[in-house]
């Protein structure tokens, strides 16, 4: 019997980067993402942005992040749609409708 070869894709880790110390003269500045990821003008531009560019995954992480910084609850009123639907929409394997995902582009900007 011979002996099935089964490859496993190696995932990302945030260990395989690689460390860059920046000069003491360098100046930052920080950036908050659940700010911006609570405004609904720029969410929605970015949603409209990965539709233009037919960009499903971008899209479905700036919504799940989007849903992440607000209450998930007014989103799916506001989408009238259930909760549980919203996150298939984001799920690996989700392949949202062209009605589910104008329901949720109405409600962040309607």
């Amino acid at each position: 019997m011979t002996k099935k070869v089964i490859l496993k894709k190696r995932e990302f880790s945030l260990n395989d980067i690689q460390v860059r110390k920046l000069k003491k003269s360098v100046k930052t500045a920080s950036v908050k993402s659940s700010s911006r990821l609570k405004d609904r003008e720029l969410v929605f531009r970015a949603l409209w942005q990965c539709l233009v560019e037919e960009d499903i995954e971008s899209f479905k992480d700036v919504l799940r992040g989007h849903m992440e910084a607000v209450n998930k609850q007014l989103l799916s009123k506001k989408a009238n749609t259930s909760r549980r639907t919203l996150y298939r929409i984001l799920s690996p394997e989700g392949n949202p409708t062209l009605k589910n995902v104008s329901k949720v582009i109405s409600a962040l900007y309607g």
